[in-house]
């Protein structure tokens, strides 16, 4: 991979953020995919407001992946590479099949809080390299999963009672 140095930003330094944003861009579009394939599941489609929340947050989510990807170009990366010969692992799965409401909830908890994991790891990199720019996308992309999280947390809750 060649990086080219941005503005006073080293090439190394470049080298590694855009790795970490990699792994994070891969998240994110799993991410991205699940959420996706619970907007069109039709056993969610009588809970409107799940499903408006659904639609929001594919939105989002899309929208904050083609910041990160942006970033990456900005930093200078190449996106020519073979998907079967570099692949990314990612800490987001992929959603099976919902059988219920709770189910959906829980699993689309579990993924939210991963793909923050994800977030907390690609902005201590960027700190520790003073990437201002990347910080900030990672800051407002938290701010929104976090929110995502409450919400759906609050919906877990009520559930239980």
């Amino acid at each position: 991979m060649s990086l080219l140095p941005y503005h006073t930003f080293p090439s190394e330094d470049a080298e590694q953020v855009a790795s970490k944003l990699e792994s994070l861009l891969a998240e994110l579009e799993v991410y991205e995919r699940n959420v996706r394939t619970l907007c069109l599941d039709r056993k969610l489609r009588p809970y409107l407001d799940f499903s408006q929340k659904l639609n929001f947050l594919h939105q989002f989510s899309r929208n904050h992946a083609d910041l990160v990807s942006d970033r990456m170009v900005q930093l200078g990366y190449d996106f020519h590479y073979q998907p079967e010969i570099h692949p990314v692992l990612t800490k987001v799965g992929a959603l099976g099949p919902t059988s219920d409401y709770q189910e959906t909830i829980f699993g689309l908890t579990r993924t939210t809080e991963q793909v923050l994991e994800s977030i907390r790891e690609t902005f201590e990199i960027a700190t520790s390299y003073q990437d201002a720019a990347t910080m900030s996308i990672l800051s407002t992309l938290a701010q929104h999963m976090t929110i995502a999280l409450h919400i759906f947390a609050k919906d877990r809750l009520a559930m239980l009672n």
